[in-house]
């Protein structure tokens, strides 16, 4: 292989630019293909931190002596539970809101992956953007009660001692 040869093509390199951030930080779409309305960062970064958020509240209680550590723990797990359900079950009924079958032509994919039209801050479109939904509803509950036990042992067994 000669040394002019790139790594990535330009077309490559510009999805991965896009991928790669989303794919270390789990999910929250930080480089759209075009320019999107600020409240669409502002609500990605916000779902993003909801579980800091949650250990914050717990960690801060148990470090001024409110509660004991599991109290603690079950209290952010309830929170990011709670949170996760709230979350799933607008996603659902956003998809069931805006369910419409329409024909996909695979002319570009990868092109129209990024472009989407946002009307709202909380319109059915944003909602699905920011949070896709599950194929299964047993997902949408396995995944809401991962994150709750994941917030709450993360609680439990992190706190500065």
């Amino acid at each position: 292989m000669s040394p002019d040869v790139p790594l990535l093509n330009d077309y490559k390199q510009d999805f991965f630019l896009k991928r790669f951030p989303q794919t270390v930080l789990g999910g929250p779409r930080f480089k759209l293909g075009y320019c999107a309305p600020p409240y669409i960062y502002v609500n990605q970064i916000i779902l993003f931190l909801m579980p800091w958020v949650w250990g914050g509240v717990g960690t801060l209680l148990y470090q001024l002596g409110i509660l004991k550590d599991y109290y603690t723990a079950a209290l952010s797990g309830g929170l990011m539970l709670f949170t996760a359900f709230v979350i799933q079950f607008t996603s659902l009924y956003a998809r069931n809101k805006s369910a419409t079958v329409e024909r996909i032509l695979a002319t570009d994919i990868l092109a129209e992956e990024d472009e989407h039209e946002f009307t709202s801050c909380a319109g059915a479109e944003t909602v699905k953007f920011l949070i896709p939904g599950k194929k299964y509803v047993v997902n949408t509950v396995f995944h809401s009660v991962l994150a709750g036990l994941a917030c709450g042992l993360g609680t439990w067994y992190l706190p500065p001692k």
